[in-house]
């Protein structure tokens, strides 16, 4: 878990490395199917962060839905908490 994710993140945030294979993915998440009525939230450090789009992308290739991104990432989000 990178030492980043470890000083902060939003509260029951789970950390999905960018190079993480699908198994790794479904490991983090469970399957599809599990989350079909959940939203799921990717984010970034910060705003302008290419990662989360990439994230974003995977998850929906493994076949997951409702995939939104916070654009702002993690620093807008302690600066408006």
């Amino acid at each position: 878990m990178p030492e980043s994710f470890k000083r902060g993140h939003i509260r029951n945030a789970l950390n999905i490395p960018l190079h993480a294979s699908h198994v790794d993915r479904e490991a983090i998440l469970g399957e599809p199917v599990q989350l079909r009525d959940s939203s799921i939230v990717v984010y970034c450090q910060s705003e302008g962060c290419p990662y989360s789009d990439i994230v974003a992308h995977q998850l929906c290739e493994d076949g997951f839905e409702n995939i939104l991104i916070y654009r702002g990432g993690w620093r807008d989000w302690i600066e408006n908490e």
